[in-house]
């Protein structure tokens, strides 16, 4: 992709992420942030794909879908943040 690691790619992608949070929260989605953003698509999308570029990431992080991101925030919250399904202690 030419970046060096993913804090090169996330701070090139941040006005999207920027923006799509924006969006969200006139949906009324007040709660996403643009990290839980990028945590989301990152392993519930990107994972399973290969040969992405900066125009599908863009597009990915523009046309997300604000109710399975929230989903993904709830889960979170529900097993803890972690992975695994584990709560911490």
């Amino acid at each position: 992709m030419g970046f060096k690691d993913l804090e090169d790619l996330y701070n090139t992608v941040l006005p999207a992420l920027k923006s799509k949070e924006n969006d969200l929260h006139l949906e009324k989605y007040v709660m996403i942030t643009k990290d839980d953003i990028w945590n989301y698509l990152l392993e519930k999308k990107w994972v399973l794909e290969d040969n992405l570029d900066l125009a599908g990431i863009t597009d990915d992080i523009l046309c997300v879908d604000g109710y399975k991101v929230s989903e993904y925030v709830n889960m979170k919250k529900v097993l803890g943040g972690n992975k695994h399904g584990k709560k911490k202690k």
